[in-house]
């Protein structure tokens, strides 16, 4: 298995873990810091694993993913992209030619997914949050972490081999249009 993949079964084993233990100190919490506290370190884990799944699907993708990169990216590398630039470049990483997914690459559930924690954190982040939403969206935010190392493509990205070891593009299936 290759480090990328490692790395990232690890960070979303870590982050699991994380979840299932702050789930219920945010449910009976009346504390405001302890859910911001949580969120910042959740958006940590989250940011690492969006990080590790680019990287191993760049990997996946071979000089195909490297030329998405450039043109995602503007030749940053996956480590100085925002996450919402990661979000993107895995939705365009994402297709059944590049990565060899079994299926028409990352459906909707995964996007939706990955919208969603991005847009959870961009309002945290950026203090657009209320401060009485803090306890909701945290859950929501660890409920979806939780979903989205749960999926077939976090899955796939954390046990793919390297592109050499895939099938030619032509055997494993058309690629899908993710931007809708």
């Amino acid at each position: 298995m290759p480090l990328e993949s490692s790395l990232l079964a690890e960070a979303c084993a870590r982050l699991n873990r994380d979840a299932q233990r702050w789930i219920p100190e945010v449910e009976r919490s009346i504390r405001t810091t302890l859910c911001i506290g949580i969120l910042m370190k959740a958006v940590t884990e989250v940011e690492r694993v969006y990080e590790l799944a680019a990287e191993s699907a760049l990997a996946a993708a071979g000089d195909e993913g490297t030329e998405i990169l450039a043109r995602v990216a503007n030749g940053k590398p996956v480590g100085r992209l925002t996450m919402g630039a990661r979000m993107d470049l895995l939705k365009r990483l994402g297709t059944a030619r590049l990565l060899g997914i079994p299926r028409k690459g990352i459906n909707k559930k995964e996007a939706a997914l990955l919208e969603e924690l991005t847009k959870l954190r961009n309002n945290f982040v950026h203090r657009t949050l209320p401060p009485e939403e803090g306890p909701q969206a945290t859950l929501r935010f660890l409920n979806c972490a939780k979903e989205l190392c749960a999926t077939n493509l976090i899955g796939h990205l954390s046990s793919h081999p390297r592109q050499g070891d895939y099938p030619p593009a032509s055997t494993v299936g058309e690629s899908s249009n993710l931007s809708g």
